[in-house]
């Protein structure tokens, strides 16, 4: 959604480049597989990388207003016990819990729900359908939430805290000025308040009780 138009105006600044992208969800090898730089979404970066920080990535728990409408929403994450939660599935073990910070510390809660789907399209067109509620980062749904198509619940616990977009390479390798130039084009595209987050507000389901619409900041 983002990385294609960023490219497009990086090769447009710097036409002498060519870029081959390997869109994946596999973690790779960057030494092995002969890779310049990888982008990922990560709470916790490779020590034995080295990380470079683009942009805060914020994740948002969320529903149609239609689904809160007829089932309400969960005032605390444990309540997501008691709601149709739509969960991605082909995570390896260990990584499909959603993660909430209460009171200063992680917390896991139970999760029901009766659809599991591999792609996020899906599941997000799903949300809109109003079959459950979803955890989103905002640049995927920040169209919806700004249209009112989705709503964001349990804003006053952060989902999945500290993730970030990172820029990482080998910290062993020299790295080319093709790359720095990428990495810093990438800092300066996303700026200090990524494009996705800025202006998001639900004030306009503030009449969803007991649905919680207001913009958070980004974490």
């Amino acid at each position: 959604m983002h990385l294609a138009p960023a490219i497009k105006e990086f090769l447009r600044r710097y036409p002498q480049v060519e870029v081959e992208l390997e869109a994946s969800d596999r973690v790779v090898d960057l030494v092995e597989e002969g890779i310049d730089l990888a982008i990922r979404i990560s709470d916790n970066p490779q020590p034995s990388m080295v990380a470079r920080k683009i942009a805060p990535v914020r994740w948002v728990t969320c529903a149609s207003p239609e689904y809160l409408q007829q089932h309400g929403a969960p005032q605390t994450p444990q309540d997501l016990s008691k709601h149709n939660c739509l969960r991605y599935q082909g995570l390896p073990a260990g990584k499909g819990h959603w993660r909430y910070r209460v009171g200063g510390r992680e917390f896991m809660p139970s999760l029901s729900g009766n659809c599991r789907v591999n792609n996020s399209d899906t599941l997000l067109s799903l949300a809109r359908l109003g079959m459950g509620i979803v955890v989103f980062p905002t640049y995927m749904v920040g169209p919806d939430l700004q249209k009112g198509t989705l709503c964001e619940v349990l804003a006053d616990y952060a989902a999945f805290p500290d993730m970030a977009l990172y820029a990482m390479y080998a910290p062993n390798r020299y790295l080319q000025p093709k790359v720095r130039a990428f990495i810093d084009f990438l800092l300066e595209y996303v700026g200090p308040e990524p494009a996705w987050d800025k202006g998001l507000n639900t004030t306009a389901n503030a009449d969803l009780k007991p649905a919680k619409a207001r913009r958070k900041g980004s974490a």
